[in-house]
């Protein structure tokens, strides 16, 4: 993984077809499993792949592509995976990465976007993709992307006050909440 991009870890149900021939007869059996998969993503895969997308109004994942892709990719000629779609839904999707590399991927998909503007624009972009894409990350990393930006910047959509409240509502990461336990444990 380069530094420029974010790891993102597909998991969720899926069938696993296989196939075999016995005295002429083909068999398909179906037998239900987990997969899950690493991607690396950068601001060419949001825009690019037709597994997510970014608009100037932020970033998504498409939940049924993702999962077909990596049930695809996972298939081989013994075994085939087929994602249905009551499935989908049990799906999860996790993304990270330092927040530098968060930066790395939102910064040019958020240039790619605004194709004649200020840089407070592709900044405003930059904050919805972040935004947006935080609801796949486990910890607080986008938020401290986020709060880079807003250093040099001043899109109209976000706020630096509110972004720190937010963190200082509970967002903390879970080794800084390791850490805080074990520092109020050692302080009894």
């Amino acid at each position: 993984m380069s530094d420029a991009t974010l790891t993102l870890t597909a998991a969720g149900p899926a069938k696993a077809v296989l196939f075999d021939e016995r005295d002429g007869v083909e068999i398909e059996t179906r037998v239900p499993t987990e997969i899950e998969a690493t991607l690396d993503v950068d601001h060419v895969w949001l825009a690019e792949t037709g597994h997510a997308g970014v608009s100037k109004r932020g970033a998504y994942l498409k939940r049924e592509s993702i999962a077909i892709y990596v049930a695809e990719t996972a298939s081989d000629e013994e075994t085939a995976y087929v994602v249905e779609s009551d499935d989908l839904d049990d799906w999860t999707f996790t993304l990270s990465g330092r927040p530098e590399a968060w930066l790395d991927v939102a910064i040019p998909a958020a240039k790619n976007r605004v194709s004649v503007g200020s840089k407070d624009k592709v900044a405003n972009v930059a904050c919805h993709v972040l935004d947006d894409l935080s609801e796949h990350a486990p910890g607080n990393r986008p938020q401290l992307a986020l709060l880079d930006v807003l250093e040099d910047h001043d899109p109209k959509d976000f706020a630096r006050e509110n972004v720190l409240r937010d963190l200082s509502d509970g967002a903390l990461e879970p080794a800084q909440q390791t850490a805080e336990t074990a520092e109020a444990v050692a302080d009894d």
